[in-house]
């Protein structure tokens, strides 16, 4: 759960280790404004990230966006629904993540262009990592 634009990171047990399993450690708010910010500053319209999670880039996008009204689309991927409803809790409105499909950007990338792509991917050490998806990893890129 984020407070006050911060992750409470658990030093052990199972909630430690169900981030650690999903790779799911938030960006920072000050750190997703100078990012998004950058963007912004160098004309930035429509922004994606390719793991949104709890939503850190779109809310620096809607502060920025309410400031100088620049960013007029987030979009973005997420393999995790409940990470969205974390979204929702933080901040964020159904309008907000309506352009965020369900899906995993690195085996099934989104088709089209942004002006921006911002993102923190998730962590996750190869160990943790099923063999399928290891499989699914390695022919993709045999075919790269």
């Amino acid at each position: 759960m984020l407070k006050g634009g911060y992750q409470n990171i658990p030093s052990t047990g199972p909630k430690r280790e169900s981030l650690r399993k999903k790779g799911q450690f938030w960006t920072p708010d000050w750190i997703a404004e100078a990012m998004v910010g950058y963007l912004v500053a160098g004309g930035c319209q429509t922004l994606f990230d390719p793991a949104v999670g709890a939503g850190a880039f779109f809310r620096a996008a809607k502060r920025l966006t309410s400031e100088i009204n620049r960013i007029s689309m987030l979009s973005g991927t997420e393999i995790d629904p409940c990470s969205l409803e974390e979204a929702l809790i933080s901040g964020l409105s159904k309008s907000d993540i309506a352009n965020v499909q369900i899906r995993d950007f690195v085996l099934d990338p989104p088709k089209g262009s942004f002006d921006g792509i911002v993102a923190n991917p998730p962590y996750i050490r190869h160990l943790r990592l099923p063999s399928s998806t290891k499989s699914q990893l390695r022919a993709l890129s045999t075919r790269l």
